[in-house]
């Protein structure tokens, strides 16, 4: 494995402390391109759909790393947010370069965690709380947070751009390096032997592999993964792969924080009123439905999952669907994320239909979209059993409860299904919309 400098805010200096200055930051847009940490590797374009670029307004310089935990909340550390407004910074995601054409979002809020301490860098977790919701894509993604504490000896990869020395400039492309948990005795033990007074937390992880593989200025409050699982938050080091480890919050301490805050905002922004009825008609045209596709589900909330569509009565298609959840209760899958694309010049284009509903609401209350026939065949519930499978069998939609006036073509329906903040699985269904020829007398 190549060595790679990837990046922190914070650092150690002889036990003192600083923050970067703009001779650290590279302006976006330059031409040069051809920036690269010492010995780094270049991350493969959508590699790391998780990985966002927390900008500084003013001067669109990048400033931090982050993940995305869902559609309107970004993970980061909580040094990267103090002294700073929403309107100082904004986020990037989509892009594998600094130049790229990555898409920008607004900050509504920035949480840093109550028990934050710059002095001694505890607690250095926050989130990012975005004005309007990420559009999901191959190259952006939410990641997976680890809920078990990991100990010493396990492969992890830190992604981020990072200085090619210290000081130096950041590089263009993201950049990963594959490292190894060291416990915190040795993390500990190493930095009492350099000298810093710097104690080592429970709530932190540490990585150390060999001099010049580590982190350093820039990269902070990115992510550290293990199995697909997030389990650190870039914090602080002493700079730069010199031989010291680095120095991460741990996510697993944080993981009733992350949710208790994410999950309020998540609800306020995205479905705040939870009675909110699409109760639409309309008889002019015909759904032509094709096929559903199961793209992936989550295991840690369905132990199983199997989806398919059928020709039912030899014209329409139905849906058949099988699943064993993890979870007791479907009420908390407070909201489907449902996004139509359009076909056209052979590929589906975003079509301006985008809905979010809660699914007990939508079978149960209101019959959204002819939903209520989840329950007519089969044993489905909002009300499920862990570890039981439950079945919905012989579903056709209502296609008279469906918008109005939508235009004749060939489309694609995503749909997200969200259990609190997480992702459960996510489907996609073909079809047309058809209009019967109609003939009149003159």
């Amino acid at each position: 494995m190549t060595s790679l400098v990837v990046i922190f805010t914070l650092i150690i200096t002889k036990g003192s402390y600083s923050l970067p200055t703009s001779d650290t930051q590279t302006e976006i847009g330059s031409n040069n391109i051809n920036w690269r940490i010492v010995g780094g590797s270049d991350a493969s374009n959508g590699s790391f759909p998780y990985q966002v670029s927390l900008r500084i307004t003013r001067t669109g310089s990048h400033n931090c790393g982050g993940s995305i935990l869902n559609s309107t909340v970004v993970l980061t550390a909580a040094h990267c947010l103090a002294s700073y407004r929403p309107a100082d910074l904004h986020v990037v995601v989509g892009s594998d370069r600094l130049n790229g054409s990555g898409t920008t979002y607004q900050i509504k809020q920035l949480i840093i965690h109550n028990l934050y301490n710059s002095s001694v860098i505890k607690n250095d977790i926050g989130l990012i709380i975005l004005k309007e919701p990420l559009r999901y894509s191959n190259s952006v993604r939410p990641v997976e947070l680890e809920t078990r504490q990991i100990g010493a000896g396990v492969n992890v990869v830190l992604s981020g751009w990072g200085i090619t020395s210290f000081p130096g400039q950041l590089p263009n492309n993201l950049q990963y390096i594959n490292l190894t948990t060291i416990s915190n005795d040795e993390c500990e033990a190493a930095y009492r032997e350099a000298r810093a007074s710097l104690p080592i937390y429970k709530e932190e992880l540490c990585t150390l592999t060999r001099r010049g593989e580590g982190a350093c200025k820039g990269d902070s409050g990115g992510p550290l993964v293990a199995n697909g699982k997030q389990v650190g938050v870039v914090s602080w080091g002493r700079p730069c792969g010199l031989g010291f480890p680095d120095v991460f919050s741990r996510v697993s301490s944080y993981v009733d924080w992350i949710k208790q805050h994410s999950e309020a905002e998540f609800r306020k922004q995205n479905h705040g009123d939870k009675s909110f009825n699409f109760n639409f008609f309309q008889n002019d045209y015909n759904i032509d439905f094709e096929r559903v596709e199961l793209i992936r589900y989550n295991k840690s909330i369905l132990s199983s999952c199997q989806v398919r569509a059928f020709k039912y009565n030899r014209t329409c298609a139905a849906v058949n669907m099988t699943f064993t959840p993890l979870i007791r209760d479907f009420e908390k899958l407070e909201v489907i994320i449902v996004q139509a694309y359009r076909f056209a010049s052979n590929e589906y284009r975003l079509f301006p239909l985008r809905f979010e509903f809660n699914l007990c609401d939508a079978v149960f209350k209101y019959n959204m979209f002819g939903f209520k026939d989840f329950k007519n065949c089969g044993n489905f519930t909002c009300n499920v059993d862990k570890g039981k499978t439950y079945h919905i069998c012989n579903w056709t939609i209502d296609q008279s409860k469906f918008p109005p006036l939508i235009p004749t073509g060939r489309y694609m329906a995503e749909l997200q299904y969200i259990y609190i903040t997480e992702e459960a699985m996510v489907l996609r269904a073909y079809g047309g919309v058809v209009r019967p020829f109609v003939f009149k007398e003159h």
